[in-house]
């Protein structure tokens, strides 16, 4: 079952309106797109030239402190990639992973479209927890959805019996539970920068969302889970349409509210190169208004 929060989280009403909604597409709420270059996600599609993080490899001798060759910039020890929003799990490597939100028009309890006691983002998998960072057009906030298993009544997959906890610390000041599925014993607020799940679903979803995560912003989130066999699998949605498969116990999700004043590949972070830096919301590739992407990179159209 989910419930949505009380007192500074969104209003019932958001939700009880979405009530016989299912998953799959979500033309209803506008489809979510790829936070970098404005482009559909919904379809799996990659994020292009608009992903965050810088391509190519580094200059010989970056990293020495002295500029030379093809080198923009170069600050030594302190060359340093600060993306928008990255993620670190030791199946992705020993680094923070650039990602990217997801971004819709709908705010995070219509996309959460409870019914059939259930969750319908049309991201749910049947035998997998699920983790996604969703931005409404528009707010300057971030959703970390948090999902588990599908609803058997509206998609005919059975995720079974299952259960699961998740711990999230290091939320930023003016955080909030937006959905709490389904009571505040399952997922609830349990100190001033952490939020607890102990979930148990029955041939259905649970989960839950937090939100108010300033973005641009700067913080980072810790996200412990302990999964039991029934669903063994925790993944990442990234908005780009990639799905990440994350090793237990731990993951780190971080944000930068600015950029590095060099890059580790020795290049120096602006807006138009195509990489969404720190104080970026988006970046494709241009300074055009218009056409997915403001020109100074602070929204996405």
């Amino acid at each position: 079952m989910a419930r949505v929060s009380t007192a500074t989280r969104l209003p019932v009403l958001g939700l009880l309106a979405l009530v016989g909604l299912g998953c799959g597409a979500r033309s209803d709420l506008g489809a979510p797109r790829d936070e970098a270059n404005g482009g559909s996600a919904s379809n799996g599609g990659s994020g292009g030239s608009g992903g965050m993080g810088s391509d190519g490899g580094a200059p010989a001798g970056c990293g020495n402190g002295v500029v030379e060759g093809r080198e923009q910039c170069d600050e030594g020890a302190l060359n340093e990639d600060r993306p928008a929003l990255s993620l670190l799990n030791e199946s992705l490597g020993a680094d923070f992973v650039p990602v990217q939100p997801i971004v819709g028009s709908a705010n995070a309890v219509e996309l959460y479209a409870f019914s059939s006691q259930s969750a319908h983002t049309g991201f749910e998998r049947v035998f997998s927890s699920v983790l996604f960072v969703y931005r409404q057009a528009g707010v300057g906030s971030l959703d970390l959805f948090t999902i588990h298993g599908i609803d058997l009544e509206s998609t005919g997959l059975d995720s079974g019996d299952c259960a699961m906890t998740e711990r999230f610390t290091g939320l930023p000041p003016g955080w909030f539970l937006a959905v709490s599925d389904d009571t505040p014993q399952e997922f609830d607020v349990v100190g001033p920068d952490e939020a607890f799940g102990d979930w148990e679903w029955h041939h259905n979803s649970d989960g839950g969302v937090i939100s108010g995560l300033p973005f641009p912003g700067t913080w980072t989130v810790q996200i412990d889970a302990e999964l039991q066999p029934c669903a063994p699998t925790w993944e990442f949605r990234d908005g780009g349409g990639e799905w990440l498969t994350l090793a237990t116990p731990s993951s780190q999700l971080r944000a930068y509210g600015s950029p590095s004043a060099c890059r580790t590949d020795c290049t120096v972070p602006f807006c138009g190169d195509g990489i969404v830096d720190g104080g970026e919301v988006c970046d494709d590739g241009n300074n055009t208004s218009g056409d997915g992407c403001a020109g100074d990179c602070s929204f996405a159209q």
